[in-house]
């Protein structure tokens, strides 16, 4: 986990899939700059963000599962 990542528990859907989206952005436009260190911490930061949709839909399915 990234050191300025914020709790992602505690962040709704829609803002977790809007930071996502926009970490996305700015991971690309720092590709183009070749700017390697921005690069590397956007990726850590964006690994946390994966991980908790990942999280997030992993309980969806078991929920699911559960009222089959």
């Amino acid at each position: 986990m990234h050191p300025f990542t914020p709790d992602l528990t505690q962040v709704s859907d829609a803002d977790l899939q809007k930071k996502h989206a926009e970490l996305i952005t700015k991971l690309n436009a720092s590709y183009r700059m070749g700017n390697a260190q921005l690069i590397g911490q956007l990726q850590m930061i964006l690994d946390d963000y994966n991980q908790e949709i990942s999280r997030r839909r992993q309980k969806e399915l078991e929920i699911g599962r559960a009222h089959v």
